[in-house]
């Protein structure tokens, strides 16, 4: 008996490791990540116009990438001051595909840091123990349309993501000793994550009625 349920383990252990490969190999050649210079939302909003004065080719690559110019001549700034300021080291960068490239691995970083904290905040610490749920978790993160979607486009709001994820476990730990920091930094996460893209300002009322100031 003891045997049989060895067997019944490691197989499911090794089935699981199957699924999780698949779930990779599927992302990874499905999302359309790995596609070098294209458009998106990340390229309708970056460069920005100001760009134009010292890195012109820079612009005139993402302008052909998303198929006209979508205002870049009115001078406006696309989206909040944070998401600017958070790709201004990329506008030095000559070659459009190249840009994709170090947007994506920073949009991967982000992700999987709102993962790790996610699981964490829900099933507490990693372990291998948990491998049956690690499985479940990491099977529906990889093959979740609306994540391969938004990594594929480059929004920003993976970046607002794990400000907001840190800012909700700033909140749900602030009943220690450090609560009030605690409930400072989580204020500070959501007002940058709302000036690097307004839709986090829907919390606001939330915290106006807890009187959360």
């Amino acid at each position: 008996a003891r045997a049989f349920k060895s067997a019944i383990t490691a197989g499911a252990r090794v089935s699981s490791a199957a699924l999780v490969a698949y779930s990779l190999v599927h992302f990874f050649t499905s999302s359309g990540i790995m596609v070098g210079c294209r458009g998106g939302d990340f390229a309708s909003a970056f460069p920005g116009p100001f760009v134009r004065g010292y890195n012109p080719i820079l612009l005139d690559q993402f302008i052909i990438a998303v198929g006209g110019d979508w205002g870049r001549n009115s001078g406006l700034w696309n989206y909040g001051p944070i998401f600017h300021l958070l790709t201004l080291p990329l506008t030095f960068v000559e070659n459009c595909g190249t840009v994709w490239l170090l947007w994506t691995l920073a949009n991967m970083i982000f992700s999987t840091a709102s993962a790790m904290l996610l699981f964490i905040s829900i099933f507490g610490p990693i372990r291998w123990t948990r491998w049956p749920i690690l499985t479940i978790y990491v099977t529906l993160w990889f093959n979740f349309y609306p994540f391969m979607e938004t990594l594929r486009q480059g929004n920003i709001e993976l970046f607002e993501l794990l400000l907001l994820i840190v800012a909700y476990r700033c909140l749900r730990f602030s009943h220690s000793t450090a609560g009030v920091k605690k409930e400072v930094l989580a204020g500070v996460l959501i007002g940058v994550a709302t000036m690097t893209k307004f839709l986090p300002a829907i919390f606001l009322p939330y915290f106006a009625v807890k009187r959360k100031w």
